[in-house]
């Protein structure tokens, strides 16, 4: 989409609370919804009903998109526990749970549009080195699929990251592009 604040690839966005994710998130899943695009959301619950407030304020309804297979919403919490091994990723479980999921999220034979919170869950629990390893295997996972992907960060885990020297900088390298709010 010609102009689009959200380019292709493997982009990510650093919030400075709860407003400004809803907004920069909300934006990014309705262009991909306007678009007819498939939209895989890995969130908690929590925020899960906070996006499906924010899709309802900016027009759209995630119960009957979810009906059609447009609207997809899976548990950050639950999906971690299938790849991760102590604090490390396991790459093979992770490329084979998410090609499963990939390959359902394409069934639609729409591009594919997704919004993650794994990453930021992994470094506030200080599982950083975890973290950049997740945006790593993302990275060889996207040259192997199809998907525009956004992930978001909390400035104050970001921030707050102890014993990984230049956290940010490091998530920045491992992304296409870095996105903003409005």
């Amino acid at each position: 989409m010609s102009g689009s604040p959200f380019p292709a690839g493997h982009l990510v966005g650093f919030f400075a609370d709860d407003v400004e994710r809803m907004r920069l998130v909300g934006a990014f899943l309705a262009e991909g919804l306007a678009g007819d695009e498939t939209c895989l959301v890995v969130v908690t619950a929590e925020y899960r009903v906070a996006l499906r407030t924010e899709l309802q304020r900016l027009g759209f309804e995630p119960e009957s998109l979810a009906t059609r297979y447009q609207y997809i919403e899976l548990d950050a919490g639950t999906l971690l526990t299938q790849f991760m091994d102590g604090d490390r990723c396991d790459r093979q479980r992770f490329h084979l749970l998410l090609d499963t999921l990939m390959r359902q999220a394409a069934a639609r034979g729409r591009p594919v549009r997704a919004h993650g919170e794994m990453v930021n869950l992994l470094a506030k629990d200080g599982l950083t080195e975890a973290a950049l390893q997740l945006e790593e295997l993302w990275n060889e996972f996207g040259r192997e699929h199809r998907f525009t992907l956004l992930c978001g960060y909390s400035t104050s885990v970001v921030d707050g990251a102890r014993g990984t020297p230049r956290f940010g900088e490091r998530v920045r390298a491992l992304h296409s592009h870095v996105v903003h709010g409005d």
